[in-house]
Formats: C-alpha cells, sequence, structure tokens
C-alpha cells in the first residue's frame, strides 16, 4: 500500500510538472505572437541641449519617448552667474526655462506630471516653494524635493520635469 502512494505521487508531480511546462511554453509563444508592447516600439525622440557659443551640451534639453516628454534639470542662474535675488529669482528663471522647453517641444506647464527640485539648502524650501505654487495653478504635479551637496554653476536650484503631450 505504501509503494501504491509513492508511486501515485511521484506520478502526481511528474504529471503537474508536465502540466506546468505546456503552460509556460503556451505563454512563451503567444509573448513571440504578439511581439513587443507598443510602449517598448515608441521611438526616442532626442532635442539637444545649446551651450555657450553654440557648443553642443552633453545631454539633451529634453527627450519625448511616445507622449511623454522629460525636460533636463534647469538651473535658475544665468550664463555668467547667479541670478540676483537668491532663491526666488533662481527659482523663477529655472521655472520659465522649463516653461520655454515644454512649449518648444509640444507640451505646457498645465501638462507636467511629475518634477523634481534640487537644493543647494533645505532651508530655502520655503521660499522656493512661494514662487513654484504660482506656475502651476490649482493642479500642481507630484513632485519631489531634495537637499543636494551642491549645483552645477553654483546654483542654488535646479528643477526638472515631465510633461504629456496631447497631439
Amino acid at each position: 500500500m505504501e509503494q501504491f502512494a509513492n508511486d501515485s505521487k511521484n506520478f502526481l508531480i511528474d504529471r503537474q510538472g508536465k502540466s506546468m511546462y505546456k503552460i509556460f511554453l503556451t505563454i512563451g509563444v503567444l509573448l513571440l505572437i504578439q511581439g513587443p508592447t507598443e510602449a517598448q516600439t515608441d521611438e526616442l525622440e532626442y532635442f539637444p541641449a545649446g551651450g555657450p557659443g553654440g557648443r553642443t551640451a552633453p545631454f539633451s534639453d529634453a527627450v519625448r519617448v511616445g507622449n511623454l516628454l522629460f525636460v533636463s534639470g534647469k538651473l535658475g542662474i544665468a550664463r555668467e552667474g547667479s541670478a540676483p535675488g537668491g532663491i526666488a529669482a533662481e527659482t523663477r528663471r529655472a521655472l520659465e526655462s522649463i516653461k520655454t522647453s515644454l512649449e518648444r517641444y509640444g507640451s505646457s506647464m498645465n501638462q507636467v506630471a511629475k518634477c523634481t527640485v534640487f537644493l543647494a539648502d533645505m532651508a530655502e524650501w520655503g521660499q522656493m516653494n512661494e514662487v513654484y505654487v504660482t506656475f502651476f495653478g490649482d493642479t500642481p504635479p507630484a513632485r519631489s524635493a531634495v537637499g543636494v551637496n551642491g549645483l552645477a554653476r553654483g546654483g542654488r536650484v535646479e528643477i526638472e520635469c515631465i510633461g504629456a503631450i496631447t497631439d
């Protein structure tokens, strides 16, 4: 009787193993037939960033993937250095630069889904936020704000955004 129980158990394990193999094989074949999903086949469109004197920057100003536009971080300082007026002026200048890029590539501030704010000093968060809220109205995007150990060219704030493009 014990032998019969062991044989039955092995038969069920083998049978379950074969069934699982058939299921995985079927899923694999279906995936191959279906091909890549739409998100995987979207073309990347790069919009180059210009540097001082017409030099090309080592990053893109923005990249479009499907209906999403990823805008590179914008500093709030002029090419020659910091903006007079402190963190409020730098925040305004960074957001105006983002607005220009969004509109240039087919989006707008109303279509921003996510922003990330990098602050050289988190103590300036309140002053940055006073300006930030004036750019988004009643439907602000999702946002992260992080303190960093320094920003390029001595900036106090850098902001990057992801916007939608509705054709």
